[in-house]
């Protein structure tokens, strides 16, 4: 059963090592492995960096049982930060029940509309879940050139 709450700091070090392998194995077929290394580098520097992150931000763990199989991010009120779901947990609705918890949360928080950049490969989930692309963006990650998208939903009906 999936339970959805705030990210405990023991589930840090799970979620960074889900993040490292969904980008590597998810994104493999939108982006070269230099751009996946630059995006997500495994190395001790990069893990403690994304922990404090996720430490700072208010993110969501989505967990089967005692397992992390996602989590997601916001910054602010307005801004889907993170979102990343283990590989082998891809399309069972983990994604789409973080999205609608993090926008149910921005609400909460005020906001009206959430805005989130979306790698290629999350382009298509994002315009499901009714985000539309605002544009394309290039962003730098050590060096190498990504290529992702600015995506807005409206959140005025979100309950």
């Amino acid at each position: 059963m999936l339970k959805i709450d705030l990210m405990r700091p023991e589930e840090l070090g799970d979620a960074v090592r889900l993040f490292v392998d969904a980008v590597h194995q998810i994104n493999r077929a939108d982006y070269a492995p230099e751009q996946l290394d630059a995006w997500a580098p495994d190395d001790a520097a990069f893990r403690a960096q994304l922990q404090n992150k996720l430490a700072s931000s208010l993110t969501l763990a989505a967990c089967d049982g005692d397992t992390l199989v996602g989590f997601g991010s916001l910054l602010g009120a307005g801004e889907l930060d993170m979102l990343y779901v283990d590989p082998g947990h891809l399309r069972r609705g983990v994604g789409r029940a973080l999205v609608q918890a993090l926008e149910q949360e921005a609400c909460r928080r005020g906001s009206s509309h959430l805005t989130a950049y979306a790698s290629i490969t999350a382009r298509p989930f994002f315009e499901s879940m009714g985000y539309c692309v605002v544009r394309e963006n290039t962003v730098l990650r050590r060096g190498v050139v990504l290529q992702n998208f600015l995506m807005f939903k409206e959140l005025l009906n979100i309950e």
